[in-house]
């Protein structure tokens, strides 16, 4: 029975592995940062091959799953788009999503030939729970990748607008204030420093203010962003006392927030050391009775 329904499914997988005929097979960036080294590029190639896409593409077709998975693939979209910046598609969202897909048809037709070739139909249900990680995967990596993107800008914002409001406070325009206030961190790998750095770019190539500021606000995607850049656009003409008081006023309740932020994380960090700390413990108990007890049985 089992042979029957390996050979069934192996049929079904050719089927798919041969029924697309017009899925791209380009290299995508990587699904949780734009920012890929050589080996993301390896994978991508491999992920690209058509043992995974074309079944991939395929049953995304034949399940019609942009219009039964809709809300699904928005919220999946929406994640990528926000850690890959404005320049994330559709189609590289549905590239994703059918890649793990077909990783995951690829591992259950792996598992029953294994299954059939060891007789052993535990591998099956093996098989079955890595191909669901394979896809629950992709939800919650770029779901955790979000909201670590969003705690990282949250810890950086209020020390920027320090920065910003001394600089204005010291005379500069809120322009030029805004340009200075990133000198020192073209290096750092925060994402709000990044961004900073970009719209300061843009900024020096003679773009507008008030469209780089959104555009900024956009790549961000943080509440605590769009009311700084509110503010910034209300008042960068006009500066002076204003826009400071304004300012420090959200920068309050920011530095609150990155106090509560670095509780938690430390919180988080001490609940992770119980593990190591009872194995250390249980291995020096055991280190500790077993003479004890060889010297007991040798009375």
């Amino acid at each position: 029975m089992l042979i029957v329904i390996t050979i069934v499914y192996t049929l079904l997988w050719l089927y798919l592995l041969v029924k697309p005929k017009h899925y791209k097979a380009t290299n995508i960036p990587s699904v949780i940062t734009a920012d890929i080294d050589t080996k993301k590029k390896k994978k991508s190639s491999l992920n690209d091959h058509k043992l995974i896409l074309g079944p991939g593409y395929a049953c995304y077709e034949l399940l019609q799953l942009e219009r039964r998975a809709s809300q699904l693939l928005h919220h999946l979209h929406t994640h990528l788009l926000q850690l890959n910046r404005q320049q994330w598609s559709f189609d590289q969202t549905v590239h994703a999503f059918t890649t793990v897909i077909g990783q995951a048809l690829l591992t259950l037709m792996i598992s029953f030939w294994i299954a059939v070739l060891s007789e052993e139909q535990a591998v099956i249900i093996i098989g079955t729970l890595i191909a669901i990680i394979i896809m629950v995967r992709l939800f919650q990596e770029s779901k955790n990748k979000v909201k670590q993107r969003k705690q990282a800008i949250l810890l950086e914002l209020p020390l920027m607008l320090t920065r910003l409001t001394l600089l204005v406070g010291a005379g500069e325009t809120v322009q030029q204030a805004f340009m200075k206030s990133i000198v020192g961190k073209e290096n750092s790998t925060s994402p709000l420093h990044i961004e900073w750095k970009n719209t300061v770019h843009e900024l020096r190539n003679g773009a507008s203010f008030s469209q780089s500021i959104e555009k900024l606000n956009r790549n961000c995607a943080v509440q605590q962003i769009a009311v700084f850049t509110t503010i910034l656009l209300l008042n960068y003409r006009r500066g002076g006392e204003q826009f400071v008081t304004a300012v420090q006023d959200i920068s309050l309740s920011l530095w609150e927030t990155r106090k509560n932020m670095a509780r938690v994380r430390g919180e988080e960090a001490s609940a992770k050391l119980i593990f190591p700390l009872v194995g250390v413990l249980l291995l020096l108990m055991i280190l500790i009775v077993t003479p004890a007890i060889l010297f007991m049985q040798f009375m």
